[in-house]
């Protein structure tokens, strides 16, 4: 039962290059710091500004703090902009101790799994964006398999990884992590119509980012970040069933 689930289900890591960018963001102009002079309305008159240091860390923990401003950036967020600090909040109610990583922008999976990997292989479970700086796929394949791979050196363990994406079509995502999984002779069994990949240690489902560019026909598997945490809690009793 879902009442049993949570009490094997204690931490969740997210890792998305849209996290810290939140509804709430005030303007630069609005963002002071103590014992610092800042530009803006306030502040015209002021002694010369001192440089404001940027007020969240591009890869840290979704702890409560200043949302990062991309300087190029309106504070509006992106339409899939993941709100690090509300979805923390939301996984507390539940119990579940929740950490947002945003990997630092690189072309190299190799600097995104040696900053992640720690993290990601001590969590119960996994919330992976696809498109994790354009690379469409290739950085969240990449980590998959990298805590797979050690998982399977530590004679295995129960593993849920959710992937939660704005892409417009989601079956292009599930064929992809499909034969990334069959090429590295990972025996699933596939659910195509519920976006699953399952075998009895492992559960991968696709979710999709209640976005306007996403497709009619699968509307049906958006989630909106409020239920994200109920989610995921199902997604984990249907990967115990038979076990609790």
């Amino acid at each position: 039962s879902e009442r049993c689930v949570r009490n094997f289900l204690h931490t969740v890591v997210i890792i998305d290059d849209q996290a810290f960018r939140t509804n709430n963001s005030r303007s630069p102009e609005a963002l002071d710091t103590p014992g610092l002079l800042m530009q803006g309305p306030a502040h015209q008159n002021d002694a010369p500004v001192v440089e404001q240091q940027e007020a969240v860390v591009r890869h840290g923990v979704g702890m409560p703090g200043l949302p990062h401003m991309d300087e190029n950036k309106t504070a509006s967020p992106e339409p899939f902009d993941l709100d690090a600090e509300e979805v923390v909040r939301l996984f507390a109610r539940t119990g579940v101790v929740c950490a947002v990583l945003e990997p630092q922008d690189s072309s190299r999976s190799s600097e995104l799994l040696t900053d992640s990997m720690p993290a990601a292989k001590r969590a119960d479970a996994l919330i992976l964006d696809w498109r994790i700086h354009d690379t469409d796929g290739d950085h969240a394949l990449s980590l998959i398999k990298g805590v797979l791979t050690d998982d399977g050196s530590h004679n295995g363990r129960l593993r849920l990884i959710l992937i939660y994406t704005a892409e417009p079509d989601l079956n292009t995502v599930y064929t992809r992590l499909h034969d990334a999984l069959a090429k590295d002779k990972i025996v699933i069994t596939p659910d195509r119509e519920n976006l699953v990949l399952s075998n009895a240690a492992l559960r991968i489902t696709v979710l999709a980012k209640p976005t306007t560019l996403l497709r009619a026909e699968w509307q049906k598997h958006a989630v909106n970040l409020a239920g994200l945490p109920m989610r995921l809690i199902t997604e984990f009793s249907r990967l115990t069933s038979g076990l609790v």
